[in-house]
């Protein structure tokens, strides 16, 4: 997850998570899957009140 001035601007409106990307690398750099992009972007959307992130108390709400 990396946030960039207009990044958002890609996507579409009702996809779009401020300006931030969701992406999977390697430990070369290289995009390791782009498939987890949508999965990423899809649970952190809920979260537009708090700019796109979860809390650490939310976090720990999720743990059972």
């Amino acid at each position: 997850m990396e946030k960039g001035v207009d990044w958002g601007l890609a996507s579409s409106e009702d996809e779009r998570t401020g300006d931030w990307h969701f992406q999977q690398f390697d430990t070369n750099g290289q995009v390791k899957r782009e498939a987890i992009a949508d999965r990423c972007q899809s649970c952190h959307g809920g979260q537009v009140d708090n700019d796109f992130m979860f809390t650490t108390e939310k976090m720990r709400a999720y743990l059972p």
